[in-house]
């Protein structure tokens, strides 16, 4: 029998096939079972080859599951590993509370069990893993309270909140006048100030309570914003009663992204606009932001509203023959679209 090749070149083909993703989960349901599967055929193959599924390799496979949300895999990896540190415990969190996106934030017990077990193996939780607690209790619906306890934790553990952590739980809150105490009160409490990201968690709670008139004021206070505080923005005026601001808005953005369009395209569907949508769609397409599955979703959903059957079967197809597969979403709007109710 051929002696197995050392772990930490297996680690090495595997990271060039499967890179670990800073941008988080994959964009939709479909791509990422796709890319837990390869990467799953991967690692059998490295099995059948008498290679070995060492602790590096486990561990860079615990980081690509983590990351697409897939907790099952990501489990199996971290079984894998004997001696466990901070960052395999965050990336089973990780795996736990993004693949919870579709259900809903994770499994409450599970959460609390892995917490638990950091404690009696002398495991210090770092800000990444209290932030994933803090988003956890967040999407199942905790009590803003609760979710603000996570600080605390922090402060029992010596980990200083920063402003990611201050981010996370902004986003919770259920008006602007309470997000804004928060944000006060980390900034007497920990010496933790805003970022732009700070904006668009702001934005997103406008957004949760129909708040246009803040939305509206926290654009004009701040000089400096990039394209996802806009997208943020524009967000939380895709609305049927403020479409005109929208697009009032859309066009201030500086550097419009893929995002944006979706956004501004979508948007057309509530005045079933279809002649303007089909000109930000052309945009669209002439600035080459049409590249994953699904990206055609925000067209898509403007035939759904107007039950163009005509005009989605076309989209569809040039869709089709342009290599954009639909994403399971855009397939569901297909549906509408056609069915003439």
């Amino acid at each position: 029998m051929r002696p197995p090749v050392r772990d930490h070149l297996v680690k090495e083909w595997l990271a060039q096939r499967h890179p670990v993703s800073t941008a988080g989960m994959v964009s939709n349901y479909t791509a990422w079972k796709e890319s837990a599967r390869s990467l799953n055929t991967d690692l059998n193959n490295v099995r059948k080859q008498n290679k070995s599924v060492g602790e590096e390799t486990a561990r860079h496979a615990l980081k690509v599951f983590g990351c697409q949300g897939h907790s099952r895999d990501a489990k199996k990896m971290f079984n894998l590993v004997k001696n466990h540190n901070t960052e395999d415990y965050r990336m089973l969190l990780t795996s736990i509370v993004k693949g919870g996106l579709t259900t809903q934030g994770g499994d409450e017990t599970e959460v609390k069990q892995i917490f638990d077990e950091m404690n009696s193996k002398n495991v210090k939780p770092d800000t990444g893993c209290y932030r994933l607690l803090a988003r956890h209790l967040g999407r199942n619906g905790a009590d803003q309270e609760v979710v603000k306890q996570v600080t605390t934790a922090m402060e029992n553990d010596g980990v200083p909140p920063d402003v990611w952590t201050m981010n996370e739980i902004v986003n919770y809150e259920k008006n602007v006048a309470s997000a804004l105490r928060t944000l006060k009160n980390f900034e007497l409490r920990y010496n933790v100030h805003p970022n732009s990201a700070t904006l668009c968690a702001l934005l997103r709670v406008c957004k949760g309570s129909n708040d246009i008139r803040s939305a509206r004021k926290l654009m004009k206070q701040l000089p400096h914003k990039d394209t996802e505080v806009w997208n943020s923005y524009l967000r939380v005026l895709n609305t049927p009663a403020t479409h005109r601001l929208l697009l009032e808005a859309f066009e201030k953005t500086p550097l419009p992204n893929a995002g944006s369009y979706a956004i501004v395209i979508s948007s057309c569907g509530h005045t079933h606009n279809e002649e303007l949508a089909e000109k930000y769609f052309s945009r669209m397409v002439d600035k080459g932001f049409l590249k994953g599955k699904g990206s055609i979703g925000s067209m898509m959903e403007v035939y759904a509203a107007t039950r163009n059957k005509e005009k989605a079967e076309k989209l569809m197809a040039w869709s089709v023959d342009a290599g954009i597969p639909p994403s399971a979403a855009t397939q569901g709007l297909y549906t509408i679209a056609t069915s003439g109710e």
